[in-house]
């Protein structure tokens, strides 16, 4: 009698949450040799011998295992954990990179809460949740039509809307940004 009750009452809250209406989880972790933001070894050093023009330019879009742009309005694929947490992958393509002049990129990605931010067409100081990726050396960046592309970065979201903020630096000291609120 005990195991019917309780399978009656385990169908029952997952019929009154509609547990079975949640997103996907993610998908299973990168492997490591197909994640170049995955290694903390790498360094990132400033060459101050390095005097290129221009900037670099930075795309957010979607993707765990590719970079996939988001059009205008347009929000990422939200991912559910087994503990009720939120998150998506963001996706990063940085142009106008000279692989002929180094190999290393250092990309700075902060999550804001809409409110931490504002939308006035400056990037904002370091968020509540951030992380420094080094892209290059060992593994190499991954460059697809002439720009550097890095994907599989979780972002947590907490069940609110939040605000994806990518800076780029390179050795040359050129740095890109851009934003995406979703």
């Amino acid at each position: 009698m005990g195991k019917g009750l309780h399978r009656t009452a385990a169908l029952g809250c997952l019929w009154a949450c509609n547990c079975w209406f949640l997103p996907p989880p993610g998908p299973e972790e990168l492997p490591e040799e197909d994640c170049a933001s995955c290694s903390s070894e790498v360094d990132f050093e400033l060459d101050p011998t390095c005097e290129l023009p221009g900037t670099l330019s930075v795309e957010i879009g979607d993707g765990a295992s590719e970079f996939l742009p988001l059009a205008d309005g347009e929000s990422p694929e939200v991912y559910s954990g087994p503990q009720g947490g939120r998150h998506h992958y963001v996706a990063v393509r940085v142009g106008n990179a000279d692989s002929g002049r180094y190999d290393r990129l250092e990309l700075q990605v902060d999550a804001y809460l809409p409110g931490e931010c504002p939308d006035d067409g400056e990037p904002c100081g370091a968020g509540s949740y951030s992380q420094t990726l080094v892209l290059g050396g060992s593994p190499p960046w991954r460059v697809v039509d002439g720009r550097v592309e890095e994907y599989g970065i979780p972002v947590f979201m907490g069940g609110e809307d939040v605000v994806v903020q990518v800076q780029a630096l390179d050795p040359c000291g050129r740095e890109g940004w851009a934003q995406q609120r979703w």
